[in-house]
């Protein structure tokens, strides 16, 4: 797989892909700890060996955020066709701060390395009339990202229906917006680091159910 990098004077941000199998299982316990952002919904997998096996089924890419020589991220895209797909990510509470900058790096490659025009990101809402998460909304807002409408009553979480929030980012949008700078490339199979990784609560990221699917 391909690595990309950027770091600066103290902490190396390093996006690798893919997201080595072996730390699916840790995956989905960061996802579980989710307590605060209504992610998993009543139709996600509810354990971790049938969430390690859906992910195994592929029809997705995948990458992982590195901070330091620990995996502390995950970002994920699956092509609905030729021109765009779903995406999300989860992020531990001590690289949240880096979540930006890692899929804005995804989305680069996507939009410049292949002829994907859309990336969609679909949020759970909290309930009805509540804001979509602040943290999320304002990372897709700045590369570029516009709500474009909500899906009500479209899931269920609890055994009470969810609405969700359909945010999309354009290629051309992203490319008109605010660019990284310096980033370098390196090459690696995304499984450096694996033995260090400790499990920590996620930043929230976009409904799991709809995306690996």
């Amino acid at each position: 797989g391909r690595r990309m990098g950027r770091g600066d004077a103290s902490v190396m941000v390093e996006l690798s892909e893919p997201f080595p199998e072996n730390l699916l299982p840790r995956l989905f316990a960061w996802l579980k700890h989710l307590i605060k952002a209504p992610m998993l919904d009543d139709f996600a997998p509810q354990d971790a060996q049938s969430f390690v096996r859906l992910m195994r089924a592929g029809g997705y890419r995948s990458w992982a955020v590195t901070v330091d020589g620990e995996v502390s991220g995950f970002v994920s895209y699956q092509p609905r066709n030729a021109v765009g797909g779903t995406a999300w990510f989860v992020f531990r509470p001590e690289a949240q701060k880096h979540a930006e900058e890692a899929v804005r790096n995804v989305l680069r490659q996507l939009f410049i390395d292949s002829d994907v025009r859309r990336v969609q990101f679909l949020l759970m809402r909290r309930g009805r009339g509540l804001q979509d998460s602040p943290s999320i909304a304002g990372i897709l807002k700045r590369m570029g990202g516009k709500c474009e409408g909500v899906m009500l009553g479209s899931t269920m979480r609890g055994g009470e229906l969810m609405d969700e929030s359909v945010w999309a980012i354009s290629r051309a949008s992203f490319l008109g917006g605010k660019q990284d700078a310096g980033i370098s490339v390196a090459v690696g199979d995304g499984r450096s680091g694996v033995d260090r990784e400790r499990a920590g609560e996620p930043e929230e990221g976009a409904d799991v159910r709809t995306n690996v699917a």
